[in-house]
């Protein structure tokens, strides 16, 4: 069993891994002992990555379904979602590339202090809306 050449491999700050996959746009989580295991599936016979992690075929087995059903291993793709229409996607553009290389420049965005400042600005703004609305509203009636 083999790994499609585009799956990443991505640390989460929880401790997990994320398997992501983005030729298909799917992704699984795994714990540290599953990454071993997987990885081990390439260059080992099963029964050797049995013995030596201690592990059931049927827990080998559903850890090969799920990596089959998200399309992460070669010779295989998630399947297609059935169309739902209440949720549907349109694939228009995929921005990870252009986010990916330009994260550094706006990782302010996501600070408390943008965030106040934003939530002043849009108050303020507002509050300048309702005072002109008070304003046009008492010059109408005055006519």
């Amino acid at each position: 069993m083999q790994l499609k050449s585009a799956v990443q491999w991505i640390p989460h700050p929880d401790g997990y891994w994320i398997l992501r996959n983005p030729e298909d746009i799917t992704c699984i989580q795994v714990d540290d002992f599953d990454k071993q295991v997987i990885l081990q599936l390439s260059q080992q016979p099963l029964t050797n990555i049995l013995a030596e992690y201690d592990l059931d075929l049927e827990d080998v087995q559903n850890l090969l379904k799920d990596l089959a059903q998200a399309g992460m291993l070669e010779g295989t793709k998630p399947p297609k979602a059935k169309f739902n229409l209440l949720s549907f996607t349109i694939p228009l553009v995929n921005p990870d590339v252009l986010l990916s290389r330009h994260i550094d420049k706006i990782r302010w965005i996501w600070t408390w202090e943008f965030g106040f400042f934003l939530c002043a600005f849009i108050a303020s703004s507002v509050a300048v809306w309702f005072g002109i609305r008070s304003i046009s509203r008492g010059s109408r009636e005055k006519k």
